[in-house]
């Protein structure tokens, strides 16, 4: 249970998110008119965070930011800099499909396509808006928890239900379940700071509509044969999609 002090501990946090959130929509549209869908702005508690999603160089970034009109200004040098010029470093598949993902959402006005296109043809089809990325929440004892993405589904009524997305390139279940379950109890816990947080970067008044959703997308069973836990993650409301690395990139997979 999460104790009364963690749990102002998050509030605060969530209320620095939303609070540099606000003015990432006017300044990432005049990055994206700068450099392309390959610029990105997370929100932190302390600043923004200028990343890239460049497939060679997926996640590269640099934090800290709080004047963001400055940093659109002196973007081109910085995002190459600490964007394109740097290496990657170590194989990240990972960062690779999150990169993928939100390049995708912006060249859709924040619609994540290829997801919904992967699981059109599914029993659940889904429209989904990106809202953010890495976002952490203090747990205790110096502990974190991140979500990798948030998103949310746009319901028929109008109104929006929060989803929870964790990225793995191992098929480690049990850890997912886990992770993904965690955080998705935080967003039913804290909805109104995540309705702001939603509502401040889709510039839209978000009403969540609960409980939250958790999905997990990993890599295709090695055999090549359907996923054979989607029934197993069904039963603990778990939805699964799968991707592979194809002759183009990485690719999600229809079920």
């Amino acid at each position: 249970m999460t104790s009364e002090t963690t749990r102002s501990a998050q509030k605060e946090r969530l209320e620095k998110l939303v609070r540099w959130a606000s003015p990432i929509p006017a300044a990432i549209e005049r990055l994206h008119g700068m450099h392309g869908p390959i610029a990105h702005l997370r929100p932190t508690s302390n600043g923004v965070t200028l990343v890239g999603l460049a497939p060679d160089r997926p996640q590269r970034g640099k934090g800290g930011f709080r004047n963001l009109d400055q940093l659109v200004e002196d973007s081109p040098a910085i995002f190459e800099k600490y964007c394109v010029g740097t290496d990657q470093g170590r194989d990240t598949p990972e960062k690779e499909l999150q990169s993928l993902l939100l390049r995708d959402a912006y060249s859709h006005g924040r619609r994540m396509s290829l997801l919904e296109q992967a699981i059109a043809a599914s029993d659940d089809p889904a429209e989904l808006l990106f809202v953010a990325d890495e976002l952490a929440l203090p747990l205790g004892d110096r502990r974190r928890i991140v979500c990798d993405l948030l998103a949310v589904r746009i319901l028929d009524d109008g109104r929006h239900r929060p989803v929870v997305i964790e990225l793995k390139s191992e098929r480690a279940m049990k850890r997912l379940v886990e992770q993904v379950s965690a955080f998705a109890a935080l967003v039913d816990e804290h909805r109104e700071a995540f309705q702001s947080l939603a509502s401040a970067l889709l510039e839209t008044d978000i009403e969540l509509e609960g409980p939250c959703e958790r999905w997990i997308i990993w890599p295709a069973p090695a055999s090549g044969r359907r996923e054979p836990r989607t029934q197993e993650l069904a039963e603990v409301d778990i939805r699964v999609v799968n991707y592979s690395d194809g002759p183009t990139g990485l690719e999600l997979l229809a079920p």
